[in-house]
């Protein structure tokens, strides 16, 4: 099956395809194993190509990359972005607001909580209200809006988002 996806694009395969997502999770799984074993970091989460790896040590998370940057390009030929980030997580001590939240995949982690990024807050409100006008105008609902209803309810169960789900 993924020879005849393959077999209808000259050089790899696109963007959003199809098989994209599962390919780059198994093709990427030997990373996982070296960030893990080989450099001793217990702490990462990786979806496709974006990864986040926790330590207590800048150090020890500058070395980390410096040996993904080499394992990646001898095992994948794949290049590490220069957008890359090394930095405290954010947390309070006392009125001290430390490090930066982490946004990852569309949600905001904090330590004590994990919100929608604000785009999608905003998405996510604005078809509620035209699916609310809609339904006091006494009109149905097209089926395209009640599919991004269920794929932003998705967001509100993960997340501490609840009250606003409850008003809008």
């Amino acid at each position: 099956i993924i020879r005849l996806c393959l077999q209808g694009f000259k050089k790899g395969i696109p963007l959003g395809f199809y098989i994209s997502q599962w390919l780059a999770n198994y093709l990427l799984e030997p990373l996982d194993r070296f960030i893990t074993e080989t450099l001793g970091l217990k702490k990462d989460m990786r979806y496709m190509g974006d990864i986040t790896i926790f330590d207590n040590s800048k150090k020890k998370l500058q070395n980390a990359i410096i040996e993904i940057r080499i394992f990646i390009g001898r095992r994948f030929r794949l290049k590490l972005k220069d957008n890359y980030q090394v930095c405290k997580f954010y947390y309070e001590k006392g009125k001290r607001k430390i490090g930066r939240v982490l946004d990852f995949m569309g949600f905001l982690f904090y330590r004590e909580k994990t919100l929608i990024r604000k785009s999608i807050m905003l998405s996510a409100t604005r078809l509620a209200r035209k699916m609310q006008r809609s339904r006091e105008a006494g009109r149905g609902y097209f089926a395209t809006h009640i599919k991004a209803m269920l794929s932003y309810m998705g967001w509100f169960d993960c997340t501490d988002t609840y009250e606003c789900y409850q008003t809008h």
